[in-house]
């Protein structure tokens, strides 16, 4: 079989536009690819960024929950000072700070110690409620050790008709929230709580 010219032209017109079109297919296929790629891409980043975002809240958790605790502590020892000058009005003001405190955590033992001594202005219960206040605040300091300042744990032998109260003081000198200027200096300090090492 013989092919004449316009036979061969023809032919020629065919393999042209076959060569385009396997360019064209192989772009395309180069196109969708990377496009995929990149789509594959994204949940990975994102993916990513939503665990180091959890990674650094619960980080910061610990830092509030310290700094939480000693404010409650620093309302707790003007609290303390209060009942040292043996003056309830300014005793139950500073309850009532300390409640505030208080009611942002969930120290239900506190908070109902708190509310005790707001709700009075009579000293000699003041101060018997300011002992189950101290029982439960240091259990709290020693379980969260969390206290930013030292703290030292002081002991009245005489307290409640000689059974016996402690609390929580920043300062080594005795002075007794329990008696006030009648003994003043009764009592001696039992513990030192240091500083815990996880403040910040």
């Amino acid at each position: 079989m013989t092919l004449t010219y316009s036979d061969a032209g023809r032919l020629n017109t065919i393999n042209i536009k076959d060569m385009k079109f396997k360019w064209i297919h192989f772009f395309y296929v180069i196109f969708v690819s990377m496009a995929l790629g990149s789509c594959a891409d994204s949940p990975t980043s994102s993916t990513e960024d939503a665990i180091g975002e959890t990674t650094e809240a619960v980080g910061e958790e610990p830092s509030a929950e310290h700094q939480t605790i000693s404010d409650v502590v620093g309302g707790y020892l003007r609290l303390k000072d209060a009942l040292v000058d043996s003056n309830p009005t300014q005793a139950k003001e500073r309850a009532v700070e300390l409640l505030e405190l208080i009611d942002a955590t969930q120290m239900i033992n506190l908070q109902q110690n708190a509310k005790q001594i707001a709700a009075t202005e009579d000293l000699e219960n003041q101060r018997v409620y300011f002992d189950s206040l101290s029982v439960n605040l240091y259990q709290k300091v020693k379980e969260t050790k969390s206290n930013e300042q030292i703290l030292y744990k002081q002991y009245c032998p005489m307290a409640f008709n000689n059974r016996g109260a402690f609390w929580l003081s920043s300062s080594e000198e005795i002075r007794n929230p329990y008696y006030g200027a009648q003994m003043m200096h009764c009592g001696n300090t039992e513990e030192t709580i240091e500083p815990s090492t996880d403040t910040p």
